[in-house]
């Protein structure tokens, strides 16, 4: 194989240095245990010598890794807690002094671009929906529309939000 260019070495090359982000080792926001945590899973998973130097695209690569690992053990401990502690109720009409006093859950998660989505609870594949809650959203999804319409993911999701609240389960 030919030797590489230096250029390829050369991480965000042509973007300036104000184009460093979190997947850079440079990237000022790392700490230096940080850092050798990172290096160190990477000479691990590639099996690099320690006497030889860490490629910066190894780096990212082990970087990456790790959020992903980490990112799945907190969305593992957020289904297994919220799973128990919220559920869906239909939205109140019109309020009136009589109805019960509720506890409402942001109804958001923020992703890692800082962006917001909505919580698992919306989407029909939530494990803890009913089939009659699945059909009852499906219905009022497909309302305006044929009987047998095709209820796209994102429309039984705007559908849920539309009629259905989060809120946290009073303890029994």
């Amino acid at each position: 194989m030919p030797p590489r260019r230096e250029g390829l070495l050369q991480r965000g090359r042509g973007l300036g240095h104000h184009r460093v982000t979190d997947e850079e080792y440079a990237w000022p926001g790392h700490t230096e245990e940080y850092r050798a945590m990172i290096e160190q899973r990477c000479r691990d998973y590639f099996k690099i010598a320690p006497d030889k130097p860490v490629h910066v695209n190894a780096w990212a690569a082990s970087h990456r890794a790790y959020c992903r690992e980490q990112k799945a053990a907190a969305d593992l401990r957020r289904k297994q807690t919220e799973a128990v502690a919220f559920h869906l109720v239909p939205k109140a009409q019109k309020k009136s002094p009589k109805a019960p006093r509720r506890k409402l859950v942001p109804q958001h998660d923020i992703n890692d671009w800082g962006s917001e989505i909505l919580k698992p609870h919306f989407n029909y594949d939530f494990t803890g929906h009913s089939e009659a809650f699945r059909a009852e959203v499906t219905a009022l999804a497909r309302k305006g529309k044929k009987a047998d319409a095709y209820v796209s993911p994102l429309s039984w999701k705007l559908a849920c939000r539309k009629h259905y609240v989060l809120v946290e389960k009073t303890p029994a």
